[in-house]
C-alpha cells in the first residue's frame, strides 16, 4: 500500500468515526463547525489521548480543507477549519538502562 494510500484509509477510519458520533451525517457537506467542535470536545471526554485527538483532528481538516473543499470544490468551507488542535505536551524523554533491557529480554 502507498503512503497516500495508507494516508486516504486513516482519513476515511477517521472519518467513520466520527460518523458513528453524529449518525446523521451522510456525507461530508453535512458536517457544521458545531459538529467538528463538539467531535473534540465528546473526544476529550472519553478520556482520548491528545495526541490522538490532535492527529484526528489534523487529519479532518486537512480532507476538508484541501481536498474537498479547495481540491475538488465539494465543499464551500471547512468545518474544521477554525477548531483548536489540542495542546500536546512533549513525550518524555527516557533511558532505557542496562538492568531494564536485560529484564525485558530476560
Amino acid at each position: 500500500m502507498t503512503r497516500s494510500a495508507s494516508y486516504v484509509k486513516e482519513v476515511l477510519l477517521t472519518f467513520d468515526g466520527f460518523r458513528r458520533m453524529f449518525p446523521e451525517t451522510e456525507t461530508p457537506a453535512d458536517v457544521i463547525p458545531a459538529m467538528a467542535q463538539e467531535y473534540k470536545q465528546r473526544r476529550a471526554e472519553e478520556a482520548v489521548s491528545p495526541w490522538t485527538i490532535k492527529g484526528d483532528l489534523a487529519k479532518l481538516k486537512a480532507a476538508f480543507g484541501k481536498r474537498l473543499q479547495k481540491e475538488l470544490g465539494l465543499l464551500s468551507s471547512n468545518p474544521f477549519a477554525n477548531v483548536k488542535l489540542p495542546r500536546c505536551d512533549d513525550p518524555e524523554i527516557r533511558i532505557v538502562t542496562i538492568a531494564e533491557t536485560k529484564a525485558l529480554v530476560d
